[in-house]
């Protein structure tokens, strides 16, 4: 459940991180201007260039320079309607409401939650750079037309992925529409993680601690609309650069940056080799999942569908359950699929189906899902009409959560009836 980002993108709380703590850590209160100012006429300066960025990033990177690199200067304002367009063109307005209300449904995002608004202000607001892969045009985001501390950092990002593309062909490594959201997240962690870690070493090597001083400054005051986001919207735009950057720093140790140029040979394809590298390195792959025809009265209609990965597991579980129970619940997943439906009069249902490596897993994932909704809604499963196993009735719907050997299905639709008939077809008498 993925919505679908611009390629090489970074964001202001990503560029802040590049030698200057976590982004939590670099998301505080935003200077004032006297501050700002006179920190970056504090700052010294420094004979640098785009060709000198270039030459260094290929260096600490390894990646030979096949081809210029056109780099260009764009107002904020400017990119704001970009990325509003992009929006608009990945996403007709029916599809992304569809998405919207599934998110909604599944309780990722609030009620009240806008998808569109909230896609346009974090992409409007905090893009500081972006490779463009179609044009190979490489874009810094500034109205300062200088080799800013922070221009500085974010070139040495995009340089990273115009080397990328130069060498490996970033549309054979991500290409659009796969259908495979948790495919694509893990593409583009591999993609962005690269970058970030290029980054990082880059500031640490070229900036002096004035210099990161300045770009400590100078990103703090543009880390906002990621702060107020929802939180999975957050997570979802930050997990390519803060867990990318985990796993190819794995790779890196383990074998310097020709194992991290053999994963572009072999690219991770599920969330969890992200989130687990040893995984992607002993070559666990996932196990496809499908959703059978459903035979449900009430002329339910599928109107989209989507993998969902460990990621997605974790992000179910984070609204209700702490942080070390949600990761130790979607540990084991070995393949996931969710549809969301509609029956023409405005009902809605959602059906997931997710297997795990073992029984002992699927159950402890089904028993935390439950734990988590009767959090989220202060009530508990028990016996309802209709139903052949405890079920939650909601404002939002009733929920049936199943699990029999290593799978589970969960359910929410307007009726305990529907909800155990659903159920009961994808993974039989339920267990748990």
């Amino acid at each position: 459940m993925l919505p679908a980002l611009i390629l090489s993108v970074l964001l202001l709380a990503v560029s802040a991180t590049a030698g200057c703590g976590s982004r939590e850590e670099s998301a505080g209160t935003s200077p004032d201007a006297a501050t700002t100012a006179a920190a970056s006429a504090t700052v010294p300066s420094r004979n640098v260039t785009v060709e000198s960025i270039t030459q260094t990033v290929s260096s600490i990177r390894g990646l030979p320079i096949r081809k210029g690199i056109d780099v260009q200067y764009r107002d904020p304002a400017d990119i704001r309607q970009d990325m509003q367009k992009e929006i608009d063109r990945e996403y007709p307005p029916r599809e992304l409401d569809v998405e919207e209300r599934t998110m909604k449904m599944m309780g990722l995002i609030d009620p009240d939650v806008k998808l569109r608004d909230a896609l346009s202000q974090l992409l409007g607001e905090e893009v500081a750079g972006y490779y463009d892969d179609d044009t190979k045009e490489l874009v810094i985001v500034s109205n300062q037309r200088e080799l800013t501390a922070m221009n500085e950092v974010t070139l040495s990002h995009e340089v990273t992925h115009a080397l990328q593309d130069q060498n490996f062909d970033l549309k054979k490594i991500s290409p659009e529409d796969t259908g495979n959201d948790d495919e694509d997240l893990a593409r583009l962690a591999l993609i962005e993680g690269d970058a970030t870690l290029t980054m990082q070493e880059y500031t640490q090597r070229q900036l002096s601690g004035w210099d990161q001083l300045g770009l400590g400054l100078e990103s703090m005051g543009g880390a906002g609309a990621i702060t107020e986001a929802p939180p999975y919207l957050d997570d979802v735009l930050s997990f390519p650069y803060v867990k990318g950057m985990d796993f190819v720093t794995a790779l890196k140790r383990k074998g310097g940056w020709d194992l991290v140029n053999q994963a572009y040979r072999r690219p991770p394809d599920s969330t969890e080799q992200i989130l687990h590298p040893e995984k992607y390195l002993a070559g666990e792959e996932p196990v496809p999942v499908n959703i059978p025809a459903l035979d449900a009265a009430g002329g339910w209609q599928q109107k989209y569908e989507t993998v969902m990965g460990e990621f997605d597991l974790q992000e179910l579980l984070l609204p209700d359950l702490s942080t070390a129970q949600a990761k130790q619940a979607a540990a084991g997943w070995g393949g996931g699929k969710l549809r969301y439906y509609e029956d023409g009069s405005g009902r809605s249902m959602v059906v997931m189906v997710v297997d795990f490596d073992t029984a002992p897993d699927a159950a402890e994932f089904a028993r935390a899902m439950k734990a988590g909704l009767e959090n989220r809604y202060q009530g508990k499963f028990g016996p309802e009409a209709g139903a052949s196993a405890p079920v939650l009735s909601t404002a939002d719907g009733v929920w049936m959560v199943g699990a029999k050997g290593d799978a589970v299905a969960v359910v929410v639709s307007p009726s305990a009836a529907t909800s155990s008939d659903i159920s009961g077809q994808l993974v039989g008498s339920p267990a748990v």
